[in-house]
């Protein structure tokens, strides 16, 4: 067994817990996309110039959006880029701490563990699963800008601009989910890290200069410390430029290498500190406690399901003893003993 088995079992039950809200974020996505193009649509060519303008010329304006030209998705995309990106990254980011430390939390990875499972195959599944809908996404959201009327080659790069920016942030939060102990806390980070490439994203336009059309923003420096602002430097019905994209597949990449090197360090009681949370956990006396069950620590079974090695010298107190139950063993081999889950009765109280 690799630390990758299972991968494609766990991927497939991800897939049956998500199928309805996936295909809620995805279909909805696509409609919310085709309704800002049919609206802008509906506009005359005047009215397109005079909104453009005003997002070029206005430094407020700009943190909301890039202006790249008067054509009817250039403009739509000025605002409607930057709630299909948030939703987006809001999609990607639930799904991956869904799956990982939402099953901790719950109990599934024990569940989970308890089968021929690969220590990476939970974040595996997860990664592959986001990827995945944010590749649907973006070939939704090109279908339904050719559906509205505009030009395939915009609509595909729009689509694309919004699916990467899911998958930076499906990255985000496969670290996120190493560095908070709670769901919750995940979700949390997963924002902070959110706001923060909006804001990265709008110091960089307001900084930014406009061109001798009027109607064209050229973004300062801070906007390309911004996968915010790598999606706008696409330019969707502008220039279409992919070249951005890049920089949208790299981060995901490392985020999700460093959190399965942070898995590999588990092992090390020096990996990080946190709080014990999850489930219940085995103890063997004070000296073979672990860490965290649902977190980053040293954990000699992090599923509760692993087995200690116990010799007839070793100082087991009797409490812990008469809980475990010896496995057969071939002779020249140490014992194991496997911790089960049990507990006394507390006397009730006589009710006279």
């Amino acid at each position: 067994m690799n630390a990758l088995s299972g991968t494609s079992a766990l991927l497939g039950l991800a897939l049956r817990r998500d199928r309805l809200r996936l295909s809620a974020y995805l279909l909805g996505l696509a409609a919310l996309m085709a309704g800002f193009l049919e609206m802008q649509a509906g506009q005359p060519r005047q009215a397109l110039v005079e909104e453009a303008e005003l997002f070029a010329g206005t430094p407020a304006m700009r943190m909301f959006g890039v202006a790249s030209g008067v054509s009817v998705g250039a403009v739509t995309l000025i605002r409607g880029y930057l709630l299909l990106a948030v939703l987006a990254a809001l999609m990607s980011t639930l799904a991956v701490v869904r799956h990982t430390r939402q099953n901790e939390e719950t109990g599934r990875a024990e569940l989970i563990g308890a089968a021929v499972v690969g220590r990476h195959a939970g974040l595996a599944a997860a990664v592959v699963l986001t990827v995945g809908a944010d590749v649907v996404l973006a070939g939704l959201l090109g279908l339904a800008g050719i559906v509205a009327g505009q030009p395939a080659a915009g609509s595909f790069t729009a689509g694309v601009a919004v699916g990467g920016f899911g998958i930076v942030f499906g990255g985000v939060a496969a670290v996120t989910v190493q560095l908070s102990s709670t769901t919750r806390g995940a979700n949390g980070l997963a924002a902070a890290a959110l706001g923060l490439a909006f804001v990265l994203s709008g110091v960089g336009n307001m900084l930014g200069t406009v061109d001798a059309s009027g109607v064209r923003l050229v973004s300062a420096w801070p906007a390309w410390l911004s996968p915010l602002g790598w999606g706008q430097q696409m330019r969707p019905f502008g220039g279409d430029h992919w070249g951005p994209l890049g920089l949208s597949a790299s981060p995901s990449s490392c985020s999700s290498a460093r959190r399965a090197c942070w898995q590999l360090g588990e092992t090390s009681a020096a990996a990080c500190s946190l709080s014990d949370v999850g489930p219940l956990r085995p103890r063997l006396g004070s000296s073979a406690r672990s860490g965290s069950y649902g977190g980053c620590s040293a954990a000699p079974c992090s599923v509760g399901r692993s087995l200690w090695p116990v010799s007839a010298s070793s100082s087991v107190p009797s409490s812990t003893r008469s809980r475990t139950r010896a496995v057969p063993r071939p002779s020249g081999t140490r014992a194991w003993a496997a911790p089960t889950r049990s507990w006394t009765p507390t006397a009730r109280r006589s009710s006279r």
